[in-house]
């Protein structure tokens, strides 16, 4: 957080206006608040600069998660069609990073869709969600940074775990894990679906290296976030 929040320092709004697709990286802090489940925070953030559109859809998919986190759904809906609406009105052309726009918020709807769906206990439909989530954010084009950098099998995998698919959420642990070595997030996913199985051994291995691999985070996650 402190070095996505320290770019906007070195990088003002004037320099991003004369690289279109670039404004992307101010967006990284929104990233960064879902992921670890900062709704007040995200809730009193300042809004983005009103010049670049991405961003404002981006806000309102960061803004949706929050209020739907905190179960205030009807507000989260609000946002979900703020979001479609920015979303629709972008040129089709317009790229951020190396990938479309719009793809890009196709992402956040649907992961969006799929935070609420869990909320109200619905884990099918949000399994659907975030696994058209998974299927978009495969198909993007490889940049470095990740123009998405929620990466959804981290939300797939709990979901599924939720929704009875243990089996199913390991698979999608171990496929991440494969792109994203020693992650804390499949790991802790991985342990928990072994467990829910009944494969203790293998259970105990995977939480051992979630152990290793989350050593000093000040955050500890749940047993299947969502």
């Amino acid at each position: 957080m402190e070095k996505a929040r320290h770019l906007k320092d070195i990088v003002p709004v004037e320099m991003l206006q004369m690289m279109p697709g670039f404004d992307i990286f101010y967006g990284e802090p929104d990233f960064f608040m879902v992921q670890f489940e900062r709704w007040d925070e995200i809730l009193a953030e300042p809004p983005p600069p009103a010049v670049f559109p991405f961003l404002r859809a981006l806000r309102h998919w960061s803004r949706g998660m929050a209020f739907a986190g905190k179960g205030q759904l009807d507000q989260a809906a609000v946002e979900a069609e703020s979001l479609t609406a920015v979303q629709t009105s972008l040129p089709e052309d317009m790229v951020e990073g190396f990938n479309s726009a719009r793809g890009l918020l196709d992402i956040a709807s649907h992961m969006l869709a799929g935070h609420m769906a869990g909320k109200k206990g619905d884990w099918k439909a949000a399994v659907t969600h975030f696994e058209q989530a998974v299927k978009l954010e495969d198909g993007l084009r490889y940049d470095e940074p990740p123009d998405w950098l929620a990466h959804t099998r981290w939300t797939l995998g709990p979901a599924l775990i939720k929704a009875g698919r243990a089996a199913d959420a390991e698979r999608v642990c171990r496929e991440d894990l494969k792109v994203h070595p020693n992650n804390g997030w499949s790991l802790h996913c991985l342990a928990a679906s072994l467990r829910a199985q009944g494969k203790k051994s293998e259970a105990d291995k995977a939480e051992a290296s979630f152990k290793k691999a989350w050593p000093n985070a000040d955050v500890k996650l749940a047993a299947a976030q969502n």
